[in-house]
């Protein structure tokens, strides 16, 4: 009966983690700075560099992608255990659930902060890791070329959805992937429109 009930609360403990603003403690807490108040004014590991240096961006990178992971390892610890036909999609809803506590987090009055790459790779590094290695590695290939990350962001976003359908031909997983990809396009209007002028600065961060 415990296990039955952490069913229904799983989702909301992983959008209760996936709230937790890792960037904007580690910069308040390593350099006395509200990191929503200097360059893009996101909380995510990108302006975590420009701000603070690569330190603590690694250190925001990593936990953010723990508040996909961890909710999502817990909801395949539960199959394992206890529901051994849980089906794919409550993998899903809590994923989902984790990058939208990274988005619109509850700590932060709900307010737009992070745009969720970090938080759903580390939800599909879980659930699907091969399909997750191949929007990564289109990621980091794009970002590095380019120098723009958002661009390694959206298109490792649209490659997500097709490489979850190839490689487990899983409709959930899919469809969760296609759900999460429109949520961090949404979360990027404001870079794709910078991109369509021309405007989008190239990242060159800290050193420190």
């Amino acid at each position: 009966m415990a296990l039955r009930s952490l069913l229904y609360l799983l989702p909301v403990a992983a959008y209760l983690l996936g709230s937790i603003p890792v960037g904007l403690l580690l910069v308040r807490w390593r350099v006395r700075k509200d990191v929503r108040g200097t360059g893009s004014g996101n909380i995510g590991a990108t302006n975590v560099w420009r701000t603070a240096g690569k330190g603590l961006a690694v250190a925001t990178l990593v936990g953010d992608a723990l508040k996909g992971a961890l909710p999502c390892l817990a909801a395949l610890y539960l199959a394992g255990q206890a529901f051994p036909m849980l089906p794919s999609w409550y993998g899903v809803v809590v994923g989902a659930a984790a990058v939208a506590g990274h988005m619109f987090p509850l700590y932060l009055g709900f307010r737009a902060s992070g745009k969720g790459v970090a938080t759903a790779a580390g939800v599909f590094s879980v659930l699907a890791p091969l399909a997750c290695g191949i929007a990564f590695s289109v990621f980091i290939l794009l970002a590095l070329v380019t120098r723009r990350v958002s661009i390694g962001s959206l298109i490792g976003a649209l490659v997500l959805p097709p490489a979850l359908w190839f490689t487990t031909r899983d409709p959930y997983l899919a469809g969760g992937g296609t759900l999460i990809m429109l949520m961090i396009l949404a979360r990027h209007r404001d870079n794709i429109q910078r991109l369509r002028q021309g405007k989008e600065p190239r990242f060159k961060g800290r050193t420190d």
